[in-house]
């Protein structure tokens, strides 16, 4: 498509926007509030030249490492450190994929949980899952984007995108544990649920960087 052959990327950048960059010698502490706000900074030299990508998931690791080091943070559980977004920001999951999306940008999302007839949390979706509608298109001869009009799930399935399950967790779950289950899940978000399947919320990589700033000990150095 000539819309994508003819445009170059710095035309798109939102200049306003300029991604942080972060030198190596700023503290952890300062660089996780810097995460608040995004998924991973350029870590520069003295001299600006980049070295390397720190991501929020480094730092979900590092705190891990130091559960010992603050273990009343830790062992608190999630309604205890009111950590999340709330209310769950959801979709039911027969309405059209461009919905979702229109939803997840209006609100400026990462991703909505989607639900069955019963208001049950069934899966997701995400912004990043928006690259399904060129490949899908393309490899089956489709209008592009022409996929965007069908129901959320079945443009999730079309390419076996993962949206089920969705990983969960609940107002007691502590805040260790919920630090272990984005680790090994490797996702950026836990959905919480009642006991019946039902969201109320979304714990966010954001939200735990949010948590740690506001938690900061001050007779600690960071």
């Amino acid at each position: 498509s000539t819309l994508f052959s003819s445009i170059i990327v710095k035309d798109i950048v939102d200049k306003d926007k300029q991604g942080p960059l972060v030198k190596g010698n700023l503290s952890v502490f300062k660089c996780i509030g810097v995460l608040q706000r995004v998924q991973r900074v350029a870590v520069c030299s003295e001299d600006y030249r980049v070295i390397n990508i720190l991501s929020q998931t480094d730092l979900v690791r590092f705190l891990i490492s130091k559960m010992e080091d603050n273990v009343e943070l830790f062992t608190k559980s999630v309604v205890e450190l009111n950590l999340g977004t709330y209310p769950a920001q959801t979709l039911t999951a027969n309405k059209q994929a461009i919905k979702a999306f229109m939803k997840i940008h209006k609100l400026n999302l990462n991703a909505i949980g989607l639900l069955n007839k019963y208001e049950q949390l069934i899966g997701n979706i995400s912004a990043s899952d928006l690259k399904g509608a060129l490949t899908t298109d393309l490899d089956h001869g489709a209008s592009l984007f022409g996929s965007l009009l069908l129901p959320t799930l079945t443009f999730l399935k079309l390419e076996g995108m993962t949206y089920f399950p969705a990983i969960t967790c609940y107002t007691t779950s502590s805040f260790y544990w919920i630090l272990l289950r984005m680790l090994a899940m490797r996702i950026h978000r836990l959905w919480v649920v009642d006991d019946d399947m039902k969201p109320i919320g979304c714990v966010s990589m954001s939200d735990i960087m949010k948590c740690v700033v506001e938690h900061k000990q001050p007779d600690r150095k960071q």
